[in-house]
Order: structure tokens, then C-alpha cells, then sequence
């Protein structure tokens, strides 16, 4: 997006919207671990047992949560 000619030049802004959330990417990386910490020592659902089955969960579901929450963010 451009804007007029203010203080005689133009002005290029950049829109990041929504896509880029340094916000939302903690609050889901928070969750999503909250999630695999809670299966691993009390609920024992997922069959989350290792510290590495953790971590994997942990990525795999911040990267489904992040772009799911995006994809809504961006409507």
C-alpha cells in the first residue's frame, strides 16, 4: 500500500497483517507443550513416553495451531 505524497516522498507501508505473530506463536508454542507435558505425566492418551516424543508432538502441534489459528486470523 503507498501512501500520498506526504513531506514530499512517498511512503511505502508495509502491511504485515496478521500473518506474522511473534504473540501468537509463543501462546501456541505455550499450549501445545502445556498439551504433551499433561499427556506425558497424567492423562497418558497420546502415548507421548521420551522426552523426544515430547519435543516432536510439541512441533508438530505448534506448527498445526499456528497456521490453523492464522488461516483464522487472516478472514
Amino acid at each position: 500500500m503507498t501512501r500520498g505524497f506526504e513531506a514530499g516522498c512517498m511512503e511505502t507501508v508495509v502491511d504485515r497483517g496478521a500473518l506474522f505473530s511473534p504473540a501468537r506463536f509463543v501462546l501456541v508454542l505455550f499450549a501445545a507443550f502445556s498439551v504433551s507435558v499433561l499427556d506425558l505425566y497424567v492423562v497418558h492418551l497420546l502415548g507421548v513416553e521420551t522426552i523426544a516424543e515430547l519435543l516432536t508432538r510439541t512441533v508438530l502441534y505448534t506448527v498445526g495451531l499456528y497456521v490453523g489459528l492464522t488461516i483464522v486470523a487472516r478472514r
